[in-house]
């Protein structure tokens, strides 16, 4: 089963189309349940030991109701203000819920009072397939290259994890003549910009979110293929030859 371990954003400002009023709360969070129901909740300040749950909906109260996947570490959260942290095709949603209670084995909270969304894009991204072959490869220049996972794809962007100590990344910077490989193939070089910056799943990573700049239509070409190569392969249950589909491969 896929990991949905996404960690919160901590935005100093939050651009006003990012916010959902309490009114389309309760709405928002049961559309984006429909589709993916996994989520990730976080205590304030604890951010090193999220557990992952299940978003079931509301109850007659309008009170959140989310199932644990793993009944452990529970205690500690009643009474606790938390972030959720849920994503769909387009976006990363957080919000915050208060006065945790558990009933049941089940977690409550009131309903939140917004939903923050984040990273809207143009397009869905695809979760990269746990594929140790696949790579995002970025020119640093002077003849060095750092090879990145790839966490997931769009059809004009990338989400990319690598060391904290390899690189120290820096929002707006561009990174020329990467590519995508995997084995003896390579994509066409493209070039990235980094529009966000998060930590890893694991201390000592952190990830990128990065947009394509000026991509040639061979680049636009290349990405889509993959998207639609994942998508397919993930939906057809043969997500282990998803590279069979693709162009570049």
């Amino acid at each position: 089963m896929l990991s949905t371990v996404y960690q919160p954003e901590f935005l100093k400002a939050v651009p006003g189309d990012w916010n959902i009023a309490k009114k389309y709360v309760q709405k928002t969070i049961e559309r984006i349940k429909e589709k993916q129901p996994r989520a990730t909740l976080y205590k304030i300040n604890e951010y090193d030991t999220p557990v992952e749950v299940y978003i079931n909906g509301f109850d007659s109260q309008n009170n959140l109701i989310m199932e644990p996947i793993e009944n452990l570490g529970l205690v500690r959260l009643i009474g606790s203000d938390c972030i959720v942290v849920i994503c769909d095709s387009f976006a990363k949603n957080q919000f915050l819920i208060s006065n945790l209670i558990i009933h049941d084995g089940l977690l409550k909270a009131s309903l939140p009072n917004e939903v923050v969304k984040i990273q809207r894009r143009e397009g869905s991204r695809e979760l990269a397939p746990a594929d140790s072959n696949l790579k995002l490869v970025l020119h640093l220049g002077a003849g060095q290259e750092l090879e990145t996972k790839l966490i997931n794809i769009g059809p004009k962007g990338v989400q990319i994890d690598f060391r904290k100590t390899a690189l120290e990344p820096v929002v707006g910077r561009m990174w020329f003549n990467s590519y995508l490989e995997r084995g003896p193939s390579k994509s066409k070089s493209f070039t990235l910009e980094v529009k966000r910056i998060s930590p890893g799943a694991d201390l000592d990573r952190i990830r990128c979110g990065c947009e394509l700049v000026d991509p040639t239509k061979e680049n636009l070409a290349d990405f889509k293929s993959t998207c639609a190569a994942i998508a397919d392969s993930r939906v057809a249950g043969t997500l282990n030859t998803w590279y069979k589909k693709t162009r570049w491969i």
